[in-house]
């Protein structure tokens, strides 16, 4: 017959277990992917904070009447075509796209 291994209760609680991690995974850390995420974001575009204005934002944003407006601006980006808040004649359409995208720029600039 095998010998047990008799071990006391106060030997079992002061044996380590090594399968069990005191800490878990960096990645479980939701905050610190969080940030690192925001970081590398940041980093990527910094050197994008000194450059101007591009050629086509006088046209959908600083000089768009419906951009302006903020948020109650939308409906009217969405009814009209998308450059009409910057000609304001109707017609445009023809030459243009239909406007979601100054609905993006429009919450951008509000909030």
């Amino acid at each position: 017959m095998a010998k047990k291994n008799k071990t006391t209760r106060q030997e079992k609680m002061n044996t380590p277990v090594s399968s069990v991690p005191i800490e878990g995974k960096w990645y479980d850390n939701k905050s610190l992917v969080s940030w690192l995420i925001f970081l590398v974001s940041f980093l990527l575009y910094a050197n994008t904070l000194s450059h101007g204005y591009t050629q086509d934002d006088a046209i959908v944003i600083t000089d768009n009447e419906f951009t302006q407006k903020g948020i109650a601006g939308i409906p009217d980006i969405l009814k009209y075509d998308t450059f009409r808040g910057f000609f304001k004649v109707e017609g445009k359409d023809k030459l243009v796209a239909r406007g979601s995208i100054p609905s993006a720029y429009t919450r951008h600039v509000c909030i």
